[in-house]
């Protein structure tokens, strides 16, 4: 399954979820649920990433880690712009 063309977009602060990742600085980028999620995942690839040794390998971990934000958790995570 492929992932979106469009990398973030644009929603009222209403209309998120507990898996978007908002992408931006500050305490409330930093503190969101969702953004929590995703460093934790994150976390759970990097030694995977860290051995990879072709740059396909490496773009395969972090292609999989938007899709798990994106198609893998309930509800659906997106990566937004504030």
């Amino acid at each position: 399954q492929s992932a979106p063309t469009k990398s973030f977009a644009f929603v009222e602060t209403d209309d998120l979820n507990p898996h978007d990742v908002l992408c931006g600085k500050g305490p409330m980028i930093n503190g969101y649920a969702g953004n929590k999620h995703f460093l934790a995942v994150v976390e759970l690839r990097k030694a995977d990433y860290a051995r990879a040794e072709t740059h396909k390998e490496k773009h395969d971990i972090a292609t999989g880690v938007c899709r798990h934000v994106r198609t893998e958790v309930v509800p659906n995570g997106r990566f937004l712009k504030r």
